[in-house]
């Protein structure tokens, strides 16, 4: 083909317009006649004629067709999908691609319009990736490894906002919950061992938090009865102190049991005895005693038990050697707090062995009581 193939079929008058049939309007390479190319008008209405201008910079005669081409930006959409067209910074020489609006995104005018309820967030890609260190893990795997700290008066809550921690003010702790604070054993479930702060504040003790108290009965202070009254005599070189001889006893006061008591527990009652004289004869020595206990509670009538236990004085014991003798257990079930009790020590005839020669010092009745509070609520209530 040459260019003498291409007929002219209209000339206007003067010379001012020339028109060319779309189909004998082709362009060809100067390098390969066989690369051409011929423009195609029938897709406009019939009555029309539709203008293009150039821009003011070289360009890809590929953007023509597209509604919007202004300055060397070349800002394209296309109305017949919603897609947008980008190029590279090259202005001379520009190469387009087009970026197709995905589901959840419209294309109106000039404006990309986001639609949020169909981007889903776990539909992103990398979710699972571990790729930010400086962050702790929901699933605790990462262990915090350096100093947390919480600004100002902001709560650290657990299950519900009745039940957390924080700092109400500098220098303090605050550990609250609607129900009770508890610190004990367990990293998992209920603790078995724990001591128990209740919402109105009082601290209650649990399992092994549990601790012994002793209530005293001392014997200095005792009334002694007119036969078989223990010996007021020299104990240290400055104090005195009752010693008994087989058969004497001695009447204590009465005392009320302590506020803090753990209500139906025992009470384990025992003797505190020094030795008068050491033991050098070659072989054990025994002292035996009884204890008798009057008790009763609020509004009941007294009531009494007794407990028999024996000491054995070993070979080489020295002279004012103190001991803890065991007596027994003292079942208080239904007692509560008011409750009175009362002792008499008595030493009373060896059985085990050899009797221990000479008197013996009994310095106190105690009766070891479980604690699980610090003291009752009320007054008489626990």
């Amino acid at each position: 083909m040459t260019i003498e193939d291409f007929k002219v079929i209209r000339q206007r008058a003067g010379g001012a317009e020339d028109l060319h049939s779309d189909a004998l309007f082709i362009l060809f390479d100067d390098a390969d006649i066989t690369k051409q190319s011929l423009f195609q008008l029938s897709g406009i209405t019939t009555g029309n004629r539709l203008t293009y201008t150039l821009p003011g910079s070289t360009a890809d005669l590929g953007f023509i067709g597209l509604p919007t081409v202004s300055g060397p930006n070349l800002e394209m959409s296309d109305p017949g999908a919603d897609r947008i067209l980008f190029w590279d910074d090259d202005a001379t020489n520009p190469k387009p691609n087009w970026l197709t609006v995905g589901t959840g995104l419209d294309l109106t005018d000039t404006t990309l319009t986001v639609d949020e309820s169909a981007v889903d967030h776990g539909g992103l890609g990398g979710l699972t990736d571990d790729d930010h260190t400086i962050y702790l893990l929901a699933d605790g795997t990462r262990n915090l490894s350096d100093d947390l700290l919480v600004v100002s008066t902001k709560k650290i809550n657990f299950g519900d906002t009745a039940i957390g921690i924080y700092s109400q003010a500098d220098t303090f702790l605050d550990l609250f919950a609607d129900g009770a604070v508890r610190i004990g054993d367990s990293s998992a479930g209920a603790p078995t061992n724990y001591s128990k702060f209740e919402a109105d504040g009082t601290l209650e003790f649990n399992g092994d938090a549990v601790v012994f108290n002793d209530l005293q009965f001392p014997i200095s202070n005792a009334k002694v009865p007119a036969a078989n009254a223990p010996t007021w005599q020299t104990f240290t070189t400055n104090t005195n102190e009752y010693g008994f001889a087989v058969n004497d006893f001695i009447d204590s006061q009465a005392n009320e049991t302590p506020h803090g008591w753990k209500h139906d527990t025992v009470g384990h009652v025992h003797l505190h005895i020094t030795t008068k004289s050491a033991n050098a004869t070659g072989s054990d020595r025994f002292a035996k005693f009884t204890v008798w206990i009057a008790f009763a509670d609020t509004g009941e009538t007294w009531q009494e038990t007794s407990f028999t236990a024996e000491l054995t004085i070993p070979d080489g014991t020295a002279a004012l050697e103190q001991f803890n003798l065991d007596m027994g257990d003292l079942s208080l079930i239904g007692f509560v707090e008011e409750s009175e009790i009362r002792a008499r020590p008595k030493r009373i005839a060896a059985t085990g062995g050899t009797e221990y020669s000479g008197e013996i010092f009994i310095t106190q009745v105690g009766i070891h009581m479980e604690h699980d509070t610090v003291g009752s609520r009320q007054e008489t209530v626990k």
